[in-house]
């Protein structure tokens, strides 16, 4: 799977475990990996609010100190990236959730859950994760907390998979009458309003 640099962030899964999954594209012909190095992560996990920009400068430092634990770190959370995916596509599939995934994801969460705190904020009492600012790993805990929220929410029924046979976003349904079938209706959609408009042209 090739890497790329995201333009903007996509975030079209209405939840930040599958913002995560959205980081990576898995089918043919357009297989990508936003997730090219430690630093991309960092800007992702800034972007969605999981961390702030302190904490965001300290992994930079952290990272150029550390390479190749950064490296391993960057693995460990494309390995965790994956299993959620696989758990929820399963899920948005009727198919049947592999006991590895679950298992990887409680691993990632037992983990965050030593570091969770409660803590007030403007949006009222919220979870924080006080792990130090070096902590390379840090960001698996909050997105692996995510995860396990909407795995035992009524919300995770209303997760789909995009309608497009070249994308494999993951997005939380929200529409009235739940029928929502594309990541982004201005991307995938839009495409599929193309191609369907080219194939009547030919007919």
């Amino acid at each position: 799977m090739k890497t790329r640099e995201p333009e903007s962030l996509h975030l079209c899964g209405d939840h930040v475990c599958l913002h995560f999954t959205n980081t990576a594209n898995r089918p043919e012909p357009r297989p990508y990996d936003e997730l090219g190095d430690y630093a991309s992560l960092i800007s992702w996990g800034e972007g969605v609010k999981v961390i702030g920009a302190r904490r965001a400068r300290a992994l930079r430092r952290a990272a150029r100190a550390r390479p190749a634990q950064a490296q391993r770190a960057l693995a460990r959370a494309r390995e965790l990236r994956e299993a959620i995916y696989r758990t929820f596509a399963a899920q948005a599939r009727d198919e049947p959730v592999v006991s590895e995934d679950l298992a990887s994801l409680s691993a990632a969460w037992t983990a965050g859950a030593g570091r969770a705190r409660l803590a007030a904020s403007p949006a009222g009492i919220v979870w924080s994760f006080e792990a130090a600012e070096d902590d390379l790993d840090q960001l698996l805990g909050p997105v692996a907390r995510s995860a396990a929220e909407l795995l035992t929410s009524p919300g995770c029924g209303r997760v789909r998979e995009c309608a497009s046979e070249t994308c494999s976003d993951l997005f939380l349904d929200s529409s009235k009458n739940h029928r929502r079938r594309w990541c982004d209706m201005k991307v995938c959609g839009n495409r599929a309003k193309a191609r369907r408009h080219r194939e009547r042209q030919r007919a």
